[in-house]
């Protein structure tokens, strides 16, 4: 069944041919119709149907002076090497591009339809991600899906970061389990997973490189966390043997640079070694409850030291 037959009906699609899906989708969608696919996959029409004239009331209402000052400063660091979001600069004065202007507009709104979250700087990597394909009210309902709908990210821009902390708290659980020497060098090592997989979980992805942030995109809008821990660890486990031989400065180092080695320009070889890594829903859900228990234990003794 191709793609354009496959979206006709995309419900019926996916209720009849779920394992079709499946395996298009980590096999990459066709880069022509992958706005059509994240749209569908999102239920993001639903969302804007229900309120047609939002956006345009949410840019026409003024932002908080420091909102609108800090996504000014934001814009220049999302995505610096692709070319829609390169600033034109005329002599010492510096002036936003078209697709910084839509980050900029699809940030602004954001902030006002959940002023309980508001402008938090990470935003701009998932909005940005969005408009290289979509138009801005379009990207700006598929960041509500992201945030506010069932892919709940929301929490990695809430105060304090909870979901932010809960993805790393279960990556680290999930490499013990995976690699139980090198977490131990690590740890001897005073490598904490904080220091180099906050972005990679957080889906900060203007660091790595395009054709290999929307294989990873693709999965994620289908199938949730899992492609994303999966890439993490395959990250991880491929460099062990390098990992284990080296002390904290070099690992430090190698775990900084990595978006930036070139291996990570062959999409096909991360996403195939990804999903080789035989990662369950199972162990993922043991992970995170294991790390709930020990944030509740441990609030509940800050509260008795109190």
């Amino acid at each position: 069944m191709k793609w354009v037959k496959m979206l006709k009906d995309w419900p019926a699609t996916v209720r009849k041919h779920p394992d079709l899906v499946k395996e298009r989708i980590r096999k990459g969608i066709p880069d022509s119709l992958r706005a059509d696919v994240w749209w569908a996959l999102t239920g993001a029409a639903q969302k804007q149907a229900a309120a047609p004239d939002l956006y345009r009331k949410l840019l026409s209402t003024p932002i908080a002076p420091e909102d609108d000052l800090q996504i000014r400063k934001d814009l220049p660091r999302e995505y610096q090497n692709h070319i829609m979001y390169r600033s034109p600069v005329s002599g010492s004065r510096h002036i936003f591009s078209k697709g910084q202007m839509s980050l900029y507009n699809v940030l602004h709104a954001y902030s006002l339809y959940n002023p309980k979250v508001g402008y938090v700087q990470g935003q701009a990597s998932i909005a940005g991600l969005c408009l290289m394909y979509l138009p801005e009210e379009q990207s700006f309902w598929m960041m509500e899906r992201l945030l506010d709908g069932p892919y709940r990210l929301k929490g990695l821009y809430e105060h304090s970061m909870p979901l932010a902390h809960h993805f790393v708290g279960v990556f680290d659980r999930l490499l013990r389990h995976f690699s139980p020497s090198l977490s131990k060098h690590l740890d001897v090592e005073c490598v904490l997973p904080t220091s180099y997989a906050f972005r990679w979980l957080t889906m900060r992805f203007a660091e790595f490189p395009k054709p290999l942030v929307v294989r990873i995109f693709d999965i994620f809008l289908h199938q949730g966390m899992k492609i994303v821990y999966r890439v993490a660890l395959y990250l991880m486990l491929s460099r062990e043997a390098r990992l284990m031989a080296m002390g904290m400065e070099d690992i430090m180092m190698e775990l900084q640079q990595l978006p930036q080695d070139p291996a990570m320009w062959r999409a096909d070889e991360v996403i195939s070694g990804a999903l080789d890594v035989k990662l369950t829903g199972a162990l993922i859900d043991k992970c995170a409850a294991a790390y709930e228990s020990e944030q509740a234990m441990r609030h509940m003794k800050q509260r008795k030291g109190k």
